[in-house]
This record gives C-alpha cells, sequence and structure tokens, in this order.
C-alpha cells in the first residue's frame, strides 16, 4: 500500500479542484491563488526530503505569493478590475521582501513572513467590514455568502501567521523535535482550506437568516433624487433580471461613484442594494407563478435567482410566506371570491 504524506495529498486534491475550477470558469485569480497552494503543499513535502538553501528560498517565496495573491483575487473579484501595474508589483514584493531578509537579517525572516500574512488577512477583513455593499462587483444574489467566504479566506491568512508563534511556543516548550511534523499537518490543512474557500468564491451561492433591514435615515435631496433615478432605470428596463447583475455596473449605468448609490439607497429604504433588487425578483416572480402555467422553478431563474436556497430565504423575507404556500393562499382566496 502507497503511503503518500499528507502535504502530496492535498496538493493532489487541489490540482483536481483546480482543473475541476478551469473547466468550470472559475476567475483566473482564484485559480492561480489555488494552483499556488498546491504548489506550496508539494515543496514542503520536497523539503523536508531533501533539505536544501534553493528549496527553502522557494518554499518562502511562494508563501509570500500566496498571501498577496489573495489580496489580488479578492480586489480583482470583489472591488475593481485587474490593475496590471499595481497587482504585480505586489505580488513581485513579497518574494522580494523576502529575500532581501533572508540575506541581511535570516533570523528575522519568519517574523516578517508572518506579518505579510496577518497584514493581507487584516486589509481584507478591514475591507469586508465596511458594509453590505463592500463588495460592489460580486452579483447582488451572492454577495452574503461572497462576503463570509472572504471573511474564511482572511481567517486562514491569520491562522497561517499563527503557526510561527505556535512553531515558536512547541520550541521553547522542549518539543523542537516534533516541529516539522506539526508543522507539515497544520500547513497542510491550512492550504487545503485557503484552496478550497477561493474555490468556492464564484460557485456556492447561500444567503441564510440575513439581518433585519435598518431604520432608514432621512434622505436628502439628492439622495433621493439618485434612488428615484436608480428604481426608475430597473423598472424600464428591467435590469434586476440579470442574475450577474452588480452594484458596480448598476452605478455604472447611472454615471455615479458606487458608495454615492450605494448610500442613497440605504437612506432612501434602509436595506441594501441586494435587498432592493431581489425585491423587484420577487415581485416577478410572484406574477409569474399566479399564472398556473408557469412552474415556480421555471419563474425563479426567469426574474435573476441563481439558486433555490437564496430565492426561497427572499421569497419568504419579502412576503412572509414560502412559494407554494404564497401559491395555495393566492388559489384559495381566488376560489372564495368565485
Amino acid at each position: 500500500m502507497i503511503n503518500l504524506p499528507l502535504p502530496v495529498v492535498v496538493s493532489m486534491i487541489l490540482c483536481f479542484v483546480l482543473v475541476r475550477g478551469w473547466l468550470t470558469g472559475v476567475a483566473r485569480p482564484l485559480l492561480i491563488l489555488l494552483a499556488l497552494c498546491a504548489a506550496q503543499a508539494m515543496i514542503a513535502t520536497l523539503n523536508d526530503i531533501v533539505t536544501n538553501p534553493f528549496l527553502v528560498n522557494l518554499q518562502v517565496a511562494n508563501a509570500s505569493l500566496i498571501a498577496a495573491m489573495a489580496w489580488v483575487a479578492y480586489m480583482t473579484t470583489t472591488q475593481r478590475p485587474y490593475a496590471r501595474k499595481w497587482d504585480e508589483l505586489h505580488l513581485v514584493a513579497g518574494p522580494a521582501i523576502m529575500h532581501v531578509i533572508a540575506n541581511m537579517l535570516p533570523v528575522a525572516l519568519d517574523s516578517i513572513l508572518a506579518l505579510w500574512f496577518a497584514g493581507h488577512g487584516v486589509a481584507i477583513l478591514r475591507s469586508i467590514s465596511k458594509g453590505p455593499d463592500a463588495l460592489p462587483n460580486v452579483p447582488l444574489e451572492s454577495t452574503e455568502t461572497a462576503r463570509k467566504l472572504w471573511m474564511g479566506t482572511a481567517l486562514t491568512l491569520l491562522a497561517t501567521a499563527a503557526i510561527d508563534v505556535f512553531i515558536f511556543g512547541a520550541v521553547i516548550a522542549g518539543f523542537g523535535d516534533l516541529v516539522p511534523f506539526i508543522v507539515n499537518i497544520i500547513s497542510a490543512v491550512v492550504l487545503l482550506c485557503l484552496g478550497l474557500i477561493g474555490l468556492a468564491q464564484p460557485v456556492t451561492h447561500t444567503v441564510e437568516h440575513a439581518p433585519p433591514p435598518t431604520t432608514p435615515k432621512p434622505a436628502d435631496e439628492e439622495a433621493t433624487a439618485l434612488f428615484a433615478r436608480a428604481t426608475a432605470l430597473l423598472e424600464s428596463e428591467k435590469l434586476y433580471l440579470d442574475p450577474d447583475l452588480n452594484l458596480t455596473r448598476l452605478a455604472h449605468r447611472l454615471h455615479v461613484p458606487v458608495k454615492k448609490l450605494s448610500a442613497a439607497i440605504n437612506q432612501s429604504t434602509g436595506e441594501n442594494v441586494s435587498r432592493l433588487i431581489n425585491g423587484y425578483r420577487i415581485q416577478t416572480v410572484c406574477a409569474d407563478i399566479s399564472n398556473e402555467n408557469v412552474p415556480i422553478t421555471q419563474a425563479m431563474f426567469a426574474a435573476g435567482f441563481s439558486t433555490k436556497s437564496n430565492f426561497n430565504t427572499e421569497f419568504r423575507r419579502v412576503t412572509g410566506q414560502s412559494p407554494r404556500e404564497w401559491l395555495q393562499n393566492r388559489k384559495n382566496s381566488a376560489a372564495m371570491q368565485r
């Protein structure tokens, strides 16, 4: 029976998931992040078998790339298009900094790498915490799920930084001989989590237990006018039927900044853009399923929903009933009026 090291198994799993992601059209930055995680697991195994300076430096450089790529993937899939100059500079900076530290102050290398991971994790968490419309480039139906997944990515980066602290504590406690074994296990689990969380970003859409709407602040005249323009555009062109509609696209059509549109909708309704759009979609579904010839699932997809779980959650939020309950009650009301 073949006995493979855990990092090799993790690398094989990530390679399989990488191919699957490529075939299903996952965003390129996320595929690159997944590939780097798979490569890191394999490099770690090779470094344990044949320890040499090249593999050690390669492992450190690739680790710094993983943290930087997580940030670039986050920004380019949720905030803005790929900025070649700045994003590539960011990716090069990590390995360059680690190379300089390794040659000038090698004793600080582990600490600097831990800070590099922690810094990127904190940066993602801070960006996510800006509010319900903090991910303007994510389809509105998927914003809550994307927020949770990217939070998981950020926490995984922070966990990676904590590994160095754990290693230091193990050495101090006299368990230095167990450090390579412990590190292999923890690193493999972290890499697997990071890779799978990254892949899940564009393909998982589940919204559960949405928070109640907040009481809107009094909207000023400018916000009221912008909200009126937004609703007029949505209703006239039925943009809400597009499952890929996001805050950035809507703001672009209105020729206003994303933050300004988000603030106007929140001030006018007390809700975020996602809830506004889903409200229109539920109205469309209700109108369609009132016709007995239109199945609920067909109406759901036609209205712009991509998954039943999100549809059912939003339908109950808007109507207070499940789709079948709403339809049955409507039929009962119609029968009583005859």
